[in-house]
Parts: structure tokens; sequence; C-alpha cells
């Protein structure tokens, strides 16, 4: 085989070590989003609202402020306080 090939056979085998080594274990006890529980206040939930500014995800019970707004209510981020509509 050529170098090259050689090199990315040895690479694909290091990354399959890596991936067996750090991946850790799903068990039972974790199943923090199968059963809705928030992962901020652990209470369970209706749905997840997802700020679009830093990707935190949080329950209506998590959000600083609500703010009705006709149909649509403005939930403010527990994290980085931006405003975010559902």
């Amino acid at each position: 085989l050529a170098k090259k090939e050689l090199d990315e056979l040895n690479l694909d085998l290091e990354l399959d070590e890596l991936d067996e080594e750090e991946t850790p274990e799903l068990d039972d006890s974790d199943e923090t989003e199968k059963k809705g529980v928030c992962v901020n206040c652990k209470q369970e939930f209706n749905e997840l609202i997802f700020c679009s500014k830093c990707g935190n995800a949080f329950c209506d019970k998590c959000a600083k402020i609500k703010h009705k707004e006709g149909t649509k209510t403005k939930y403010v981020c527990p994290h980085c306080g931006n405003v975010t509509k559902k």
C-alpha cells in the first residue's frame, strides 16, 4: 500500500479508538429529555424554549421574564438575557 493509504488507515483506526474511549455510556438514569424534565430547574415541562442567541434550552418556569404579545409570548433567556418569541 502507498504511504498515503497507510496514513489514512492509521488515522481511521485512531479515530475509532478515540470514539470508543470518549463516548459516554448512556444508562437509564439519564432520562432528562425523555421524561420532559428541564435541565436547568429539573422540573417537568410541556415545551422547551430555545434561545436563538446562545442556544440554551429552558422551560417557561426558568425564563426570567415573560410577556404576552397578542398570540405570542416573549421569554427572556436566563443565561444571556436575549428575548425569544414563542
